[in-house]
């Protein structure tokens, strides 16, 4: 991809690549990629590879940044500490869950089916520091992550991405 005509690719992103991927990436090709696209909410803040990212100029891209509902978890608007944060902050908690991952320098791709919702995921919500650091307390008393291709994806993929307890029976593995 780095090797094609600027006018067929001006930049090369991954995703889902957690430090060690890009370190092994980079050093077998040279390359940094200019973005990778990874699960980001409050209740998976991943510092470490945020702090990485900082530092070698490679912009994130959070997906999932409420959640996601396919494991039963419930989507992370509903949670009664974001509704309540959300609610002293004037905005939607969806909003506020946005602001949050914006907040760290992040962008994101909220996913929405509802034509109200997609608009209100437009709106930029100012918050307070102090509604941020709650929100950042409250995902580190829980934290999870809810992408994980062995048990969240159908038809299920058997590998081990991101080195999780759920991942331990895949019988694949990413090799760095």
């Amino acid at each position: 991809m780095t090797k094609l005509d600027k006018k067929k690719a001006r930049a090369v992103g991954v995703s889902n690549h957690t430090v060690k991927h890009l370190e092994a990436l980079i050093k077998a090709t040279g390359q940094t990629p200019e973005v990778n696209q990874v699960e980001i909410h409050a209740r998976l803040q991943d510092d470490e590879l945020l702090e990485f990212a900082k530092k070698n100029n490679i912009h994130l891209t959070g997906y999932s940044s409420f959640g996601n509902n396919m494991i039963g978890e419930p989507l992370l608007f509903t949670e009664p500490v974001v509704e309540q944060i959300a609610a002293d902050e004037g905005c939607t908690p969806a909003q506020l869950l946005l602001a949050w991952v914006n907040s760290r320098g992040c962008s994101t791709i909220p996913k929405s089916v509802s034509a109200n919702r997609i608009k209100a995921n437009f709106e930029v919500a100012e918050v307070s520091e102090n509604a941020l650091k709650k929100l950042t307390e409250f995902g580190k008393s829980k934290p999870a992550r809810f992408n994980i291709p062995l048990t969240a994806n159908k038809p299920r993929w058997n590998i081990d991405i991101f080195k999780t307890e759920a991942e331990k029976p895949a019988k694949h593995q990413v090799i760095v």
